[in-house]
């Protein structure tokens, strides 16, 4: 009996709530097997076998450069019954250089403090810290896994570049309404409100004094602002009717990189100047979930070149990994998700 595997394909950028990679197995169906020739596995070749490899989403890159964190899964039919049982769904480490990967630490969205020692992340809708022993060799020291909420759903953590903060989103003010952004120390200790609107997403400018979000302002998409972290007026950077989100201001502090996808069309990744002046789309369509590379010079991002509308849609948010130069230069593929 061969196994055959049904194309996946991924939703685009505007899926809020994190990925649930330990819920995704790749959907199996009986017929013929299927070989590629080509000398490199494409974007959607898969080979038979048992392990099937879940898709990327939401990648990390390590202040050191070498190393990218991002949420990833293992499935094996472990008992012979026909079903996917998952091995590992979590946080994983992928080398940049090799493609190699080494699985980390179970959880989503995860986040590098500024010195590569600590890592945020969210199990069951609230913020972890755990510390990074060794990121070559993935270590972890287990017994530090500590939680910073308790209450609400709290997602998407991030650090201040002076690691004393976290900044996130977070509906513990009232779960009937809208996420708002928060920010708190990193022992989890002063929350406090600082967007009092709808808003999502945030990261920190460069030197700490302000949050770049996804913000819902009352004009049906969600547009990209900014805010002081003391709170204070909301500067609206984005004016279109496309939904813009995933927003992260570059090391520098000098431009601002964000998803948007047109209202009838397909996601891809913009980049503008930090007053939103010269948006200029930077990367293929059906490119999201971003992360910029220490130096600034380049972007890993998660793409699906071989996404076709009204195709199989399983899983939102989620992918292969590419590098490619912040001009949108030198796409270069750093793993394959195949059944191996």
């Amino acid at each position: 009996m061969n196994l055959k595997t049904l194309r996946v394909c991924a939703l685009p950028c505007l899926a809020g709530m994190p990925g649930l990679l330990t819920a995704l197995a790749l959907v199996l169906l009986l017929a013929g097997g299927c070989d590629s020739t080509e000398p490199e596995p494409p974007p959607w070749i898969h080979t038979p076998g048992p392990v099937a490899p879940v898709a990327f989403a939401h990648p990390a890159w390590h202040p050191g450069g070498r190393y990218i964190a991002a949420e990833h899964g293992d499935s094996l039919d472990a008992n012979g019954d026909g079903h996917l049982d998952t091995l590992f769904g979590g946080i994983w480490l992928i080398d940049v250089q090799t493609g190699q990967k080494k699985p980390l630490v179970a959880g989503d969205l995860p986040a590098w403090a500024p010195d590569g020692k600590r890592l945020a992340l969210v199990r069951a809708a609230q913020i972890y810290v755990v510390d990074v022993l060794d990121v070559e060799a993935a270590r972890i020291d287990t017994s530090s896994l500590r939680p910073l909420t308790s209450e609400g759903r709290n997602f998407f953590p991030a650090w201040s570049p002076d690691g004393a903060w976290i900044a996130y989103d977070s509906d513990a003010q009232d779960p009937s309404a809208p996420y708002e952004v928060w920010i708190m120390r990193s022992d989890g200790s002063e929350k406090t409100n600082v967007s009092g609107y709808s808003s999502r997403m945030p990261h920190w400018s460069e030197d700490g004094q302000r949050l770049v979000h996804k913000a819902y302002l009352g004009m049906g998409a969600s547009e990209i602002a900014v805010i002081d972290t003391a709170g204070g007026e909301i500067e609206r950077l984005t004016f279109d009717t496309n939904m813009d989100d995933h927003p992260s201001f570059s090391p520098n502090g000098e431009q601002i990189a964000f998803c948007s996808q047109p209202q009838q069309g397909l996601p891809a990744i913009w980049v503008m100047n930090r007053d939103g002046t010269r948006p200029r789309k930077v990367s293929p369509d059906t490119a999201y979930h971003f992360d910029w590379s220490p130096d600034g010079k380049h972007l890993v991002f998660l793409y699906h070149p071989g996404y076709k509308p009204n195709t199989l849609e399983i899983y939102p948010g989620s992918g292969e990994l590419w590098v490619m130069n912040t001009d949108g230069s030198d796409l270069r593929r750093l793993t394959y998700t195949t059944i191996r």
